[in-house]
């Protein structure tokens, strides 16, 4: 097959020629695992072989997002547009999308393909920034700015100043931020001192740019309504489960119970807290257990009596959300009783996250070859069957190996890297692997064509220093 240059990115031309090459050349299951989560081998597979039966493939991952954490991944669609051109299909690509657009419902989850399409514009396709016009017109019409990230990305000061025309002051309490993300989203694009300058000139003549203007440049904390979640509450402070339990309105479920939890927390004295430490060894029935082991959770707090009453606790039990609790308080412990455990129960359960993560502050000499023998033991399809275990466990993997001195991770890593859903969490266990320098150059080589930015100019930094 025909082998094409690697892609104009930075860095990207960086000569590696070391021995532990790779070729590219991805089956289409392959090349949909690689879209999926957003690795470098898809976009060098069509920079190298073309996309003459993987066409198909891009147009899907434009139209659905496939982001394991779309709080987070933010770029997903500059990598995709990327694809797109180096695919050599690029019109064909935008002509698609464009029509999904145009035909998608107000309800219908579009973000992905608009954000395609908003980069298309950005890059100057005029065809694309027509597309976004009308989505985002169709959607102020309805008093919904769904699409205004999209405008401002595909014309930062001229989407801004359409926006603020759109809306003005107009946000419920809870989304007054909303001006304020936009006016910076335009400013990282365009710079802040221009897009400042133009605004500014427009409101001395336009009362709703002026009146956009003036909630987006409030300062921040005085743009978040916390009523809702934070009441005040006054009289003396009850003990945590009769606080939580045992009120006139107790929540409906446990995720409910623990945010009261925290809520306790801020308000308790040392003394409270203590006898809380003290319930957990009385406590019989499993969720109050985990929601007493929240008192210490977040943010984290020492335990303040032995720790060996919560070992005894998870040693025994057979809830798996209580174990998750006491294991997850048992963490920053470093114990020889609490390595004890850990070892146990990687032996008794596999190597679940909650596991995993006791060895941060318990590793011992060899517990690189363990742990990998543990992670590979285990079928793929185990870790998939409960939900976000695998995310757990391959993040539990780089916080483990991240200090440069346990250097016989590198396998682990490199398995946590392949696996792992998570783009983000992928960025750390690269830099794991420089940081004790065995990161193969097969994939400093990937990494300069990942999906997220950050971990680009990682492995490009690091291959400039050496």
């Amino acid at each position: 097959m025909r082998q094409r240059a690697l892609p104009s990115i930075p860095y990207a031309s960086v000569n590696l020629t070391g021995p532990e090459q790779r070729d590219w050349n991805l089956t289409r299951d392959e090349f949909t695992d690689a879209l999926r989560k957003g690795l470098g081998r898809a976009l060098l597979h069509v920079h190298r072989y073309g996309a003459v039966d993987r066409l198909d493939l891009i147009i899907n991952a434009c139209e659905a997002d496939q982001r394991y954490d779309a709080q987070c991944e933010l770029r997903r669609h500059v990598y995709l547009y990327e694809i797109a051109v180096a695919s050599g299909k690029a019109t064909t690509i935008r002509e698609h999308l464009t029509s999904l657009v145009r035909a998608s419902t107000d309800e219908a989850d579009i973000w992905t393909t608009l954000a395609v399409l908003a980069w298309f514009a950005r890059c100057g396709d005029p065809a694309a920034l027509v597309a976004v016009r009308e989505r985002f017109e169709r959607d102020a019409a309805r008093g919904s700015h769904d699409s205004g990230d999209e405008m401002i990305m595909a014309e930062p000061i001229t989407g801004l100043l359409r926006v603020a025309r759109a809306f003005a002051d107009e946000f419920e309490s809870h989304q007054r931020w909303i001006p304020l993300s936009w006016l910076n989203d335009a400013s990282e694009l365009d710079g802040q001192t221009e897009v400042r300058e133009v605004l500014t000139e427009a409101a001395g003549s336009d009362e709703r740019v002026a009146a956009f203007l003036n909630l987006a440049t409030q300062p921040p904390e005085t743009l978040y309504d916390f009523s809702e979640t934070t009441p005040e509450e006054d009289g003396p402070l009850p003990d945590v489960m009769e606080y939580v339990l045992d009120s006139a309105d107790p929540p409906a479920d446990f995720y409910k119970a623990r945010f009261r939890v925290w809520r306790w927390v801020d308000r308790a004295t040392e003394e409270q807290r203590l006898a809380a430490a003290r319930a957990i060894a009385k406590e019989e029935d499993p969720e109050r257990v985990a929601l007493l082991c929240s008192v210490f959770r977040y943010p984290k707090r020492p335990f303040p009596l032995d720790v060996g009453l919560l070992i005894d606790k998870a040693r025994a039990s057979t809830d798996e959300r209580e174990r998750h609790c006491l294991l997850r308080i048992l963490e920053p412990h470093e114990d020889v009783r609490v390595r004890k455990l850990a070892l146990e129960l990687l032996q008794r359960h596999g190597p679940d996250s909650d596991i995993l993560n006791l060895f941060i502050a318990n590793y011992g000499r060899g517990d690189g070859s363990l742990l990998l023998r543990a992670l590979t033991d285990r079928p793929l399809d185990e870790y998939e069957k409960k939900f976000d275990n695998l995310h757990g466990v391959t993040m539990a993997i780089s916080k483990v190996f991240a200090s440069e001195s346990r250097t016989d991770g590198r396998e682990s890593l490199l398995w946590a890297y392949e696996h792992t859903p998570c783009s983000m969490c992928r960025r750390d266990m690269v830099e794991a692997l420089i940081r004790m320098r065995a990161a193969p150059e097969w994939l400093l080589q990937e990494c300069l064509c990942d999906c997220v930015a950050e971990t680009r100019s990682l492995v490009g930094k690091s291959i400039e220093s050496e």
